[in-house]
C-alpha cells in the first residue's frame, strides 16, 4: 500500500512539474505569437499564465482519459517514455553543437553513447508494446503518433513559411547558449 501510494504521489508531482514549465512554454510562444494571444493572458495577483495552464489542464486529462481508456497503463507510460528518448535525443544533439562551437571538449560519453543507449532502451520499451501486435484499437496508436507528428511539422512548416521572425524568436527563447546559463 505504501509503494502504491508513493507511486502515485510521484506520478502526481512529475504531473505538475510537466504541467508548470508547458504551460510557461505555451505562454511564451503565445507571447511571441505562435499561439493565439489569450494564452499569454498572466494572472494579476499570483503572476501565472493562467489561460495556458487551464488549456494544458484540459487537454492533458482529455487525452489522459482518451489514453487511459484505449491503451493499458503500460503502453501509455511507453509512448511517453518514447517521446522524453526523442527529447532527449534532440536536446543533447544540440548541447554538443554547442560544445563544439565552446572551448569545451566534447565528451563521447555524455553526447555520444549514454544518448544512444537511452534510446537503445527506450526502442525496447516500444517493440516490446507493439510486437506482438496488440488487440484492436491498441494497434491503431502507431498511426496515431504518426498523425500527431505529421500535424506538428505541418503547423512547424505553416509557421515558417506564414511567421518566420517569429520562429526565430521563438527558437532564441528555447535555445540559450551556455555561456550565459553559467555566468
Amino acid at each position: 500500500l505504501l509503494i502504491d501510494f508513493a507511486g502515485i504521489m510521484a506520478g502526481y508531482a512529475c504531473t505538475v512539474a510537466f504541467l508548470n514549465g508547458a504551460a510557461r512554454i505555451v505562454y511564451a510562444m503565445s507571447r511571441e505569437e505562435l499561439f493565439p494571444r489569450w494564452l499569454a493572458h498572466i494572472h494579476p495577483t499570483y503572476r501565472t499564465p493562467t489561460n495556458a495552464i487551464f488549456v494544458l489542464s484540459g487537454s492533458s486529462a482529455f487525452v489522459g482519459l482518451g489514453l487511459g481508456m484505449l491503451w493499458t497503463p503500460i503502453q501509455a507510460y511507453a509512448f511517453g517514455l518514447t517521446s522524453l528518448a526523442c527529447f532527449r535525443y534532440f536536446s543533447t544533439k544540440r548541447r554538443a553543437q554547442l560544445e563544439q562551437n565552446s572551448t569545451n571538449r566534447f565528451g563521447w560519453l555524455r553526447y555520444v553513447l549514454l544518448p544512444w543507449l537511452s534510446i537503445l532502451v527506450i526502442s525496447g520499451v516500444l517493440v516490446g508494446t507493439l510486437y506482438p501486435l496488440p488487440p484492436a484499437p491498441l494497434h491503431l496508436a502507431p498511426v496515431v503518433i504518426l498523425i500527431w507528428l505529421l500535424l506538428g511539422i505541418g503547423v512547424l512548416r505553416f509557421l515558417q513559411i506564414h511567421k518566420p521572425e517569429a520562429i526565430r524568436r521563438a527558437g532564441r527563447l528555447f535555445v540559450v547558449d551556455e555561456t550565459e546559463t553559467l555566468s
